[in-house]
């Protein structure tokens, strides 16, 4: 199977009870900054766009695009809580269409923002 035939991709495998994260891509559509991540001790998935290398995009803009990625997170996490992150003006617009289906997507989502992975060794040591 083909990295790109399955969306979301899991970037990270944890045991235990932690909320799982879902990363939403930034605007070219790719997930490749998340891999850079370090350990979260959640599992953590990459949503990508699954129409980046497409020419007719969404249709319906961010509702639709909102709606095919609520049922991306349905086939992992199916009901329960989330946390949902990615770039900052991309998750607050994807939060706004997710919002407008709240009566469909009855999950607790808890909007994380991560602006950019740090790769440089001193990350460790900020907070």
């Amino acid at each position: 199977m083909a990295l790109l035939e399955t969306n979301p991709i899991q970037l990270q495998h944890a045991s235990g009870n932690a909320t799982p994260l879902f990363l939403i891509h930034d605007g070219g559509g790719t997930i490749l900054k998340y891999f850079l991540l370090g350990s979260l001790d959640r599992n953590v998935y990459g949503i990508y766009d699954p129409k980046f290398d497409r020419e007719d995009g969404w249709e319906g803009g961010i509702v639709e695009m909102a709606q095919e990625y609520i049922t991306f997170i349905k086939a992992i996490k199916g009901t329960g809580p989330i946390l949902l992150g990615g770039q900052y003006g991309r998750i607050n617009t994807f939060h706004r269409g997710l919002l407008a289906h709240v009566a469909y997507f009855k999950t607790f989502v808890k909007r994380l923002v991560v602006r950019r992975p740090c790769i440089s060794p001193d990350c460790a040591a900020v907070g």
